[in-house]
């Protein structure tokens, strides 16, 4: 289902309980486990917990409302690939080291009003 998730955002898609349903029931993945999970179980408490779980994790990485891990995560200065094989993965470490060192807003910690608000719709 966390695959799903990024799907959406790569869609630039809200991952709205409708949104993540409709990709988890149009998604090829073999065994068809998110498909099976979400006919198994009410959907929208099913997705719903996977959100939960997503922007609970995400909150307690937050710089301001968790244990600021998450800036820790990409710290890879002194780092040269440009070269190496896998410089793709390298340019996605940079992309995001520069959004971990972007300016911060002032919602940048509202977890729990996008939750709700996804949780709505």
């Amino acid at each position: 289902m966390f695959a799903h998730v990024a799907t959406c955002l790569k869609k630039k898609s809200l991952p709205t309980i409708r949104n993540l349903f409709a990709i988890a029931m149009d998604a090829s993945e073999w065994p068809p486990n998110s498909k099976n999970y979400l006919q198994k179980t009410n959907p929208e408490e099913a997705i719903g917990a996977v959100l939960r779980g997503l922007f609970a994790w995400g909150k307690s990485q937050d710089r301001n409302a968790g244990d600021d891990m998450f800036m820790e995560d990409f710290e890879i200065e002194g780092l040269d690939m440009t070269n190496h094989p896998m410089s793709e993965e390298f340019k996605e470490l940079q992309r995001e080291k520069e959004l971990a060192e972007s300016k911060e807003c002032r919602n940048d910690s509202e977890f729990d009003f996008v939750l709700g608000m996804l949780l709505q719709t």
